[in-house]
């Protein structure tokens, strides 16, 4: 294979993956869409809305979380949150037994949450 070859396959498989990841984003919009999370975008200053954003992401987790997994899904709607806000909401949502504590966090190690076994989180934060 000589340089020539190289750039052209390189370029092919650029364009290629640029094309997945596109389409990636277009299916993850509709899909927050249909999950209702897309309105959040609109109202991510106040804090009240920030603690509904969270909510919504709780709303449609499965999995055990981290503080890390919240903001990350809060960066995909375009929502910007310190990760203190993150950590006490969690926090505050774990003391009332709404969520529970899977592995407590230590130094720069974030504690691992999961929805409660109880049932479903109550609408206020």
């Amino acid at each position: 294979m000589n340089y020539e070859e190289y750039a052209k396959l390189k370029e092919e498989l650029e364009a290629e993956f640029k094309k997945k990841m596109e389409a990636l984003e277009m299916v993850w919009k509709m899909c927050q869409k249909s999950t209702g999370t897309a309105e959040l975008k609109n109202n991510n200053r106040a804090y009240g809305h920030i603690a509904v954003a969270i909510r919504k992401v709780l709303e449609t987790t499965t999995v055990d979380f981290s503080v890390d997994y919240i903001m990350d899904a809060l960066k995909a709607h375009d929502i910007k949150v310190g990760r203190l806000v993150i950590t006490n909401t969690l926090h505050r949502l774990a003391r009332r037994g709404e969520l529970e504590v899977v592995q407590k966090g230590k130094g720069r190690i974030a504690s691992i949450y999961r929805k409660s076994t109880k049932g479903k989180l109550p609408n206020g934060v």
